[in-house]
């Protein structure tokens, strides 16, 4: 049901089959394929490929994630997928939303999109079939809604609505030199002064504009060297930079999963 060939198709994972009209505050993720239409071209076969390796993945990690949250009764992961990009933004379900007595903290809005977008990339950049795949990611917090609107014969209509969505989308335009970076807008975000040291929340790293998620590796003890070798990789012109990139992003990947074995 998960994996599909049809590049202009349009797949909603939620808590159910359908992804639930929403109107209220949550964070918005963007996440796209990194040079999709350059890797591609032509290559009807491999873009398939690589979008069946793309929707396969999300749908898997969404389910994973979805089933642990939903037995906390924490907010679950709603997704949007066309093409080669997704949206995806965080609530609680339906049924638990009913619950006044239930009191959520605003992290907890935060961390399943941080688990996906780590666990999402982990998987893409060391798949060798059909190729390594890289993406780049914003999210930005706010008032959100979405509407999956009627369908009439060959037409489907998803409606996004409100800033998260827009300043996601806009930020993620200006990450196309980044491949493989993550990064929150920090406008109308209210994060703690002090963040617990969850897995995903220890790897934000807090900049004037931005919270960068280094989603690749396993501890700040890295960052410097990561930074270093990235920007090394970025100088080189042509195909070679995303090989060098993806080379990058996989050692730091393949660090941080040796580290988490030994523990």
């Amino acid at each position: 049901m998960h994996v599909a060939s049809e590049m202009t198709g349009v797949y909603n994972w939620g808590v159910g089959l359908m992804v639930e009209d929403h109107h209220g505050e949550t964070y918005v993720a963007f996440l796209d394929i990194s040079g999709f239409k350059r890797k591609v071209r032509d290559n009807v076969a491999l873009a398939a490929s690589i979008l069946d390796k793309f929707y396969g993945t999300i749908y898997n990690v969404c389910s994973s994630i979805n089933r642990e949250k939903r037995l906390l009764r924490l907010p679950e992961l709603n997704i949007i997928v066309a093409s080669d990009c997704a949206v995806v933004f965080s609530r609680m379900s339906v049924r638990d939303s009913r619950n006044n007595d239930l009191v959520r903290n605003n992290v907890d809005y935060l961390t399943p999109i941080l688990s996906f977008v780590k666990e999402v990339n982990r998987i893409l950049i060391l798949s060798q079939s059909p190729a390594p795949v890289l993406t780049t990611c914003s999210i930005a917090h706010g008032d959100f809604i979405y509407e999956d609107r009627r369908e009439f014969g060959y037409l489907k209509k998803n409606c996004f609505l409100g800033t998260p969505y827009m300043s996601a989308f806009q930020d993620n335009e200006n990450l196309r030199d980044r491949p493989g970076y993550c990064r929150l807008v920090r406008e109308n975000l209210h994060l703690p002064s002090t963040l617990s040291r969850d897995d995903s929340l220890s790897l934000l790293h807090k900049t004037p504009k931005y919270y960068y998620f280094y989603w690749m590796l396993s501890t700040f003890d890295d960052l410097k060297n990561f930074r270093r070798e990235y920007k090394e990789a970025c100088r080189i012109r042509g195909q070679s930079k995303y090989i060098h990139i993806t080379a990058v992003l996989q050692k730091y990947v393949g660090k941080a999963s040796t580290r988490a074995s030994e523990t």
